[in-house]
């Protein structure tokens, strides 16, 4: 995948400028995307030839970079193709953003409460309960059902899918309009 970046390395001495040395991985991470954007393709090959063809969307790609690099020295990270180092974006909170928790929290209360009642409960009390007992321990096989799926949502892999969404819509937003990309704005 290297021949794509290596192609606009050439076309653009100022892109190869800022990515020259870096490491290769993170060069091709960043520049791949930006590359296919601006050249109005999917296939790097294609976007490539399209940048080479055009001057104002390789111009295009220029200043996305250099945004790109301008952001990052903003937020004190690295520049872009530079040895990676974490640096956390700030985190900014959604409208609906109670709604998970307060769900997680009445199934873990709802089922620490019913596992109590149950549990303290001696056996003819719930004998006595006839028809209601087969009820009763459906809902709790129900909410231990749920309380497995809260714990996986905070702690599995739905949280680490949640995090990359919100990472993700943190870096590059291509504009509605076709207009040119920046960076996403720091809130």
């Amino acid at each position: 995948m290297a021949e794509p970046v290596d192609d606009v390395f050439t076309l653009s001495p100022g892109i190869r400028d800022r990515f020259w040395d870096k490491n290769r991985v993170v060069v091709d991470r960043i520049l791949l995307p930006l590359i296919c954007y601006h050249g109005g393709s999917n296939d790097p090959a294609v976007a490539v030839s399209t940048l080479r063809a055009d001057a104002d969307k390789l111009h295009a790609l220029e200043q996305s970079v250099a945004a790109l690099a301008e952001a990052a020295g903003a937020m004190g990270a690295p520049a872009p193709g530079s040895s990676p180092a974490p640096v956390a974006a700030p985190i900014v909170p959604k409208a609906y953003m109670w709604v998970s928790p307060s769900i997680s929290g009445a199934i873990l209360l709802g089922f620490f409460v019913m596992l109590g009642v149950l549990m303290t409960r001696d056996a003819a009390a719930v004998e006595k309960l006839g028809g209601l007992q087969n009820v009763l321990f459906t809902l709790l096989g129900a909410l231990a059902a749920a309380f497995t799926q809260v714990v996986n949502y905070w702690l599995g892999s739905s949280k680490g899918s949640a995090d990359k969404t919100d990472l993700l819509e943190r870096t590059i937003r291509p504009p509605a309009d076709g207009g040119q990309a920046t960076p996403a704005p720091v809130k």
